[in-house]
């Protein structure tokens, strides 16, 4: 029996010396490959690589967009996840839904293109920084905040005073429906219109509400 253990316990060694020369191999052949090509180690690699987080991680830092062929465990690890947004946001189109509900990481794939607001669930749309992130960094993001939001005055003050000109470049296709926006129109008039002229009073490049809502 001691000689069988020893046997195991050997081959077990063996195993993993042989499983940390591979890792080692393929981590050199990354480094050596372009970032734009990164995805296609991940892609070649083998199952057991596709599942080791520290191998992912350094594949998805190069190249985001990798994540699309990691093991389906690596798409909801919230680290691996991360640093793939942050590389690319259009990884979180590959993402799990548990990690598109982190505000975190929908944060880093906001900032980097507001877009990726329509890969965030419904509460994370009415969250005011987030939308307020994405807005900001395009106006077209707006056509997917949460309706809710449209009848929160203070909240679309902030969106028109710091986003405004963004959301005048969206305009032909941001378009906002009487019916659907909100149960107060005449609210959501005044809101625009008020910082519209507030912003003018402050900025000779502001926009002008009536041109670009209809209300």
């Amino acid at each position: 029996v001691p000689d069988e253990k020893k046997a195991m316990a050997g081959a077990m060694r063996s195993q993993q010396e042989c499983d940390q020369a591979e890792l080692e191999e393929w981590m050199e052949l990354l480094h050596r490959t372009p970032a734009m090509d990164a995805d296609a180690i991940l892609r070649n690699a083998p199952d057991r690589l596709k599942a080791d987080k520290g191998f992912v991680l350094a594949v998805v830092e190069r190249c985001g967009l990798a994540l699309s062929f990691a093991d389906t465990s690596m798409l909801s690890d919230h680290d691996v996840v991360l640093a793939a947004v942050r590389q690319d946001c259009n990884a979180i189109a590959c993402a799990a839904d548990a990690c598109c509900s982190d505000k975190q990481v929908m944060l880093a794939a906001v900032r980097s293109n507001g877009h990726a607001l329509r890969f965030a669930p419904g509460h994370l749309r009415s969250d005011k920084e987030l939308v307020v992130e994405a807005v900001r960094q395009s106006g077209h993001a707006f056509q997917f905040v949460e309706k809710s939001l449209l009848s929160d005055t203070d909240f679309l003050l902030t969106v028109v005073q710091t986003c405004g000109n963004l959301l005048q470049q969206a305009s032909d296709k941001i378009r906002v429906n009487r019916r659907r926006a909100s149960k107060t129109p005449s609210v959501w008039t005044a809101t625009i219109q008020g910082a519209a002229l507030r912003q003018q009073a402050t900025n000779t490049d502001s926009w002008t509400a009536t041109n670009c809502w209809d209300i």
